[in-house]
């Protein structure tokens, strides 16, 4: 939320598309939450790789069904349809 606060005081919400901003925002967040694990959370090495590994292929293949180039990954919805 202080991300898009930011964005739209600097005004750049109205020159980059809706759907654009939601990605970047989503792409700071996995990128954060993966940099506190791998910062805090004690694990060997080769854990945290497997986990980097995993969490990077899932967000290029989330990202490339986003832009609509792979539509293979159905869509995930939560509750009454």
């Amino acid at each position: 939320m202080v991300v898009l606060w930011v964005l739209n005081a600097v005004g750049v919400m109205g020159v980059i598309p809706a759907q654009l901003v939601s990605v970047l925002v989503t792409l700071v967040v996995v990128g954060l939450l993966l940099w506190l694990v791998n910062s805090y959370i004690p694990m060997e090495g080769s854990i945290k790789q497997i986990l980097n590994i995993v969490v990077i292929i899932l967000v290029v293949l989330w990202l490339l069904s986003v832009f609509g180039i792979f539509s293979g990954i159905p869509s995930i919805r939560i509750g009454n349809p």
